[in-house]
């Protein structure tokens, strides 16, 4: 079976190989694996992931598991390390060839989330004093080995960065010419311990295919892809998306039944308490709605409009954060414009609703209550919008988590208590 699995894998693109084990058994894919050359079971293994990688590595043996270990790029290699239990992980790196070793044990001292755990070792290097023909010769003898060829990157006796080559400048310039005269030397790069969404921010707003990474000494200590950037991009997409959702970090698929409720029921629990003081704030408007029974009819109104008004400021302000256009000095501009926005917006919502309560009940005072009701809930739900994902963001925490079901709630809460008090602000009026 093994045989026939390893023959189809033998014809696919390592991603499409990698798709085809994923829902095989672990023996078999481990037995496929080792029935397939060292370079393209690693680039299989790379693709899996270290999630789905590790419990075949621990089916292939020693030797072998070390092989492809060696063949692995040292950022997936280092991604893979740190799936695995220490022991595990030391074993095999002290299985591995010294000098394969030695390139990825540094990432494994830089915290998760960070450029230096998103880059890797394999960089090509050149002194400034190289002739671009000399320098396409170093780099065909190192290109096999390197993370990516795109840009070269120059540096200084120190190994300190001092600049870039781009591939295709490189091959267009006169041969005997100095790659001095065609470097960039106020090259982009990356502190090892930036956030990685900082990263992906530079990345989509230079256009880069490579961002070099460099200590405090600006010792160039390697490069994060293109390709790294897009995983970030998608792992940030999916944890706002459940943050912002109210699940947190728990994931279907991935998590077992019981962690799966146990990460959302909590913010569902609290959701239904401050419901309940929202059905305390009615029972406590209760002669209010006797004097005006038709008061009633509008409260899911009131409330959804609220809450759909609400957790679309939060959404434009999180998205705002996380493509790094939110700075501090901009803040009164965002809110300024979020305020004049849900101003017309509360004023289009509350005629509507009021010319609504009119039509359908005949009742001016109604109509009254409504659109002002309506127009007040969709400010308080702006500022709210506005101002959680700010505060938040000020507080060192994920603006993201400034939404889902506790944010809805608590805009219900608001809208009603509003409601009722205009309601009998305006009926003890007309009495």
């Amino acid at each position: 079976m093994s045989e026939s699995l390893a023959e189809r894998l033998r014809a696919l693109h390592p991603a499409d190989a990698a798709e085809a084990l994923r829902d095989a058994d672990d023996r078999e894919a481990a037995a496929a694996l080792g029935a397939l050359p060292r370079p393209q079971a690693a680039l299989i293994l790379e693709a899996l992931g270290p999630e789905r990688a590790q419990p075949i590595l621990g089916l292939l043996g020693v030797e072998r598991a070390s092989d492809l270990a060696e063949e692995m790029s040292s950022d997936d290699l280092a991604d893979l390390l740190a799936s695995l239990a220490p022991a595990e992980a030391s074993r095999l790196l002290a299985t591995m060839e010294a000098p394969e070793a030695r390139r990825v044990r540094p990432l494994l001292t830089y915290p998760e989330g960070t450029a230096g755990a998103l880059m890797a070792t394999e960089v090509v290097t050149l002194p400034a004093g190289l002739s671009a023909e000399a320098a396409l010769s170093r780099l065909r003898a190192s290109a096999p080995d390197a993370e990516t060829i795109y840009y070269v990157y120059v540096v200084d006796e120190g190994g300190r960065l001092a600049g870039v080559v781009s591939l295709r400048d490189l091959i267009l310039t006169d041969p005997a010419a100095s790659i001095a005269t065609i470097v960039r030397e106020r090259a982009i790069s990356v502190r090892a311990n930036e956030d990685q969404e900082a990263v992906a921010r530079l990345f989509h707003k230079y256009s880069l295919l490579a961002l070099p990474v460099v200590d405090a000494e600006r010792v160039l200590v390697g490069v994060v892809t293109l390709d790294d950037v897009l995983d970030v991009v998608v792992e940030e997409a999916v944890e706002d998306i459940a943050k912002l959702s109210g699940v947190g970090e728990a994931e279907a698929e991935e998590t077992g039944l019981g962690r799966a409720a146990a990460a959302r029921l909590p913010w569902l629990l609290l959701a239904i308490l401050v419901e309940l003081i929202g059905a305390r704030v009615i029972e406590g408007y209760a002669h209010t709605l006797r004097v005006l029974l038709a008061l009633a009819y509008f409260i899911p109104v009131l409330n959804s409009m609220a809450g759909n008004l609400g957790i679309q400021t939060v959404a434009l302000v999180v998205r705002g954060f996380a493509r790094g256009e939110i700075e501090a000095d901009r803040l009164s501009v965002l809110i300024g414009r979020e305020v004049l926005t849900a101003a017309l917006i509360a004023a289009a919502s509350g005629a509507l609703m009021g010319a609504v309560a009119l039509g359908v009940q005949q009742a001016p005072t109604l109509a009254v209550i409504t659109g002002l009701s309506m127009m007040l809930a969709l400010l308080v739900a702006s500022a709210v919008g506005v101002s959680m994902p700010v505060l938040l963001a000020r507080m060192g925490r994920d603006p993201a988590v400034a939404s889902g079901p506790l944010v809805t709630s608590g805009l219900d809460l608001t809208t009603m208590t509003i409601y009722f008090m205009v309601a009998s602000l305006l009926l003890a009026r007309s009495v």
